[in-house]
């Protein structure tokens, strides 16, 4: 499961890496293809998009888990106490 999200995660950043004119010129001239990057200005709000996810991505991905462990973990003890379960002593039970 992990590896499938990475992949998927992985795939995303390539698909928005072929959006950013620079690189996808980089990609086209290493394959032969014309080049698609109009000279002049570049427009760099597809590249900072880019930048962006890639430094946040670990960052939403840890608040993700720990959102999802955190309502885990009450939901749990939530459980135990409408059935009168007290909790263990050991917390590695």
């Amino acid at each position: 499961m992990f590896s499938m999200v990475v992949f998927a995660g992985f795939s995303m950043l390539m698909m928005l890496a072929a959006r950013v004119p620079t690189i996808a010129n980089s990609i086209n001239e290493f394959f032969g293809l014309p080049q698609i990057a109009k000279q002049g200005k570049p427009d760099r709000t597809t590249h900072l998009i880019f930048l962006l996810f890639c430094y946040s991505s670990p960052l939403l991905f840890a608040m993700w888990v720990g959102i999802l462990h955190s309502i885990n973990v009450r939901l749990t003890n939530f459980y135990a106490a409408k059935h009168g379960q007290d909790e263990p002593d050991n917390p590695f039970v």
